[in-house]
């Protein structure tokens, strides 16, 4: 990691530090409209030349549409949980659209349908258990999710990558559901939890998208031969 990168992450961190002091508090005025300044940052932080446009126009679009969700969800709670729910979509589709990978050729068997099945049971699975019958439509961004967990599981990448992805978008989940949590248990702790896998989790799974490494560990390449 060049040293300017390192100076970005470190902004990065800062404002990270200091939205988790900011959840202490009561009102979250300062912290809602600094946000999207976090995701800018990050962009320039995983952003390098070698992206194509359409990469790089995914990872930045899905980064302000985190930073419109965010900015909703602080002013109006689940008031326009639809509306969030969209935007939640599309920021996966973004997702997803950048994890086709073409170096990904599957073959179609029962151990690869064996596995789309169980992501998607575990997807639907927590989110009855965290929604409910609330809103059917919590179950579709439930489905994608799955798939986008099925899809980094066949990243041909770096072991390290790979599970700084995995556990990136894992901690992006989190978030979701801690958020949930949020509406009906407001305290500061809860709060905190939410920032953190929010923010980690993005830092995580995007620079993850970019290839770029976060930890430097010796590890072997990781193919995709055993959901093949």
């Amino acid at each position: 990691m060049s040293k300017l990168k390192k100076k970005i992450l470190f902004v990065y961190l800062l404002l990270f530090i200091y939205d988790l002091y900011d959840c202490t508090k009561t009102g979250f005025e300062v912290s809602v409209w600094f946000r999207p300044v976090q995701m800018l940052v990050l962009f320039i932080f995983v952003y390098h030349p070698k992206l194509s446009f359409l990469e790089s126009s995914l990872i930045l679009g899905s980064l302000l549409l985190t930073s419109i969700t965010e900015y909703i969800f602080y002013s109006t709670g689940l008031l326009h949980d639809n509306t969030l729910i969209v935007l939640l979509l599309l920021k996966n589709l973004c997702f997803i659209i950048i994890l086709q990978n073409p170096k990904n050729k599957l073959r179609f068997s029962l151990k690869l349908f064996r596995w789309i099945f169980n992501y998607l049971i575990i997807s639907i699975t927590i989110c009855l258990l965290v929604v409910g019958n609330e809103n059917l439509y919590f179950y579709l961004l439930a489905i994608q999710s799955g798939m986008i967990l099925f899809l980094i599981s066949l990243q041909v990448r770096d072991l390290s990558l790979f599970r700084q992805m995995y556990l990136g978008y894992a901690l992006v989940i989190l978030a979701m559901i801690f958020g949930k949590i949020l509406i009906s248990d407001s305290r500061w702790f809860i709060e905190i939890l939410t920032r953190l896998a929010l923010l980690l989790g993005h830092l995580f799974f995007i620079s993850s998208l970019t290839d770029l490494k976060l930890f430097q560990t010796k590890s072997n390449t990781l193919d995709n031969q055993t959901v093949k």
